[in-house]
């Protein structure tokens, strides 16, 4: 049998990756949790059906496999290196498995909100809402901005399009999770743009982008 554990399917991503070479145009294989903006959930690359035969490394805690837990999906950028967010860390690893940087907010706040690339910058946030902007190649900190006093414990997401960063924050109490704001910032600087409110929580908040200048996300009624 196969292996199915998220480790060898990660590897076989890579690995099919790397058989396809650089992407084209250099292009990022999956810059956000659903891959590319009007391609979700499609990729070029095709996996083998035995997955054990194309493992080709595994990815735990520096300190040790129960040190954190991962949130999410990983991201893959233009040149197959993956990006892996747990709790206690940003992690960039090479195509080989070998880690090139690690972020951590200064504010060692719990991070569950999967980050986004965009062009050259990879933009995240941590659970007392404090977003961040970091080279993509480098993990420096370009900027960090807090708009808000916390997010959901639950696993969301940023995105960002057309120079725009979608965000959740402000828990609700009530649902013990979830975000009753969503916030634009600007990709530049992290400057609010504007806010939303809404009356139910938005769970697992992932903003989608139709192609039409708008975005869609879902509160827990529809």
């Amino acid at each position: 049998l196969g292996c199915f554990a998220p480790a060898c399917v990660l590897a076989a991503v890579l690995a099919a990756a790397a058989a396809a070479g650089p992407a084209h145009g250099g292009a990022h294989y999956w810059p956000s949790a659903r891959g590319r903006i009007g391609q979700y959930m499609l990729a070029n690359e095709t996996l083998p059906r035995d997955l054990r035969s194309a493992f080709a490394w595994k990815f735990e805690h520096p300190e040790g496999r129960f040190k954190t837990v991962m949130r999410g999906n990983p991201l893959i950028d233009s040149q197959r290196n993956v990006l892996i967010l747990t709790e206690n860390g940003l992690f960039k690893l090479d195509p080989q498995g070998t880690i090139i940087w690690v972020y951590f907010p200064p504010t060692l706040s719990l991070m569950n909100i999967v980050p986004c690339i965009m062009d050259d910058v990879v933009y995240g946030m941590a659970m007392d809402a404090t977003v961040y902007a970091l080279d993509l190649w480098t993990g420096k900190e370009l900027w960090r901005r807090r708009h808000a006093l916390n997010a959901g414990p639950d696993t969301a997401y940023v995105d960002a399009h057309d120079g725009i960063l979608l965000a959740g924050v402000d828990m609700s109490l009530p649902y013990g999770g979830g975000n009753l704001r969503v916030l634009g910032m600007n990709t530049s600087d992290g400057d609010l743009l504007w806010e939303f409110r809404i009356d139910l929580p938005s769970w697992n908040f992932n903003p989608l982008f139709p192609g039409d200048g708008s975005f869609i996300f879902m509160d827990v009624s529809g």
